[in-house]
């Protein structure tokens, strides 16, 4: 997916699911981290970054040093990124589910930047209205989550 649409993705996501405006902010935000990384330390595409196993490992970290603002971050920036994990496997491009460096899978069910990536958003958009107006997705939300 191209970055706006993984932080459409990864928005909508966490707002059907009523997790609170703070979380969805930094999760949002990290949605494109995986591929934002790769540049910085020269891994190649879909590699080490867009392998579940090491953003699984940031959410043990964040367990582990939990009740801090830090591990607040570091939770929700690794749901970001799994968020965007979840979204490219749903390409034709995949990602690497049981190692890092081999074994890339993926649903299929469209080409990074195509018409049909945009389709699958607005899809997927549309369920999310529609899930929030029948009852799917019931709301709490309350002035107090909002900080």
């Amino acid at each position: 997916m191209i970055w706006r649409n993984h932080a459409i993705f990864t928005a909508s996501l966490l707002l059907i699911n009523d997790q609170p405006w703070p979380a969805v902010l930094v999760a949002t935000l990290a949605s494109s981290w995986p591929d934002r990384i790769e540049s910085i330390f020269g891994w190649r595409h879909r590699g080490v970054s867009h392998w579940p196993g090491l953003w699984l490992a940031l959410l043990g970290v964040s367990y582990w040093i939990r009740d801090t603002i830090v591990a607040y971050v570091l939770y929700w920036v690794a749901i970001g990124s799994l968020t965007h994990i979840l979204a490219d496997f749903l390409s034709k491009s995949g990602v690497p589910l049981l190692w890092p460096h081999r074994n890339v899978r993926g649903l299929g069910l469209f080409r990074v930047g195509s018409f049909a990536e945009q389709m699958f958003i607005v899809f997927w958009l549309a369920l999310c209205v529609a899930g929030l107006l029948i009852g799917w997705f019931p709301l709490h939300w309350s002035a107090k989550r909002l900080y």
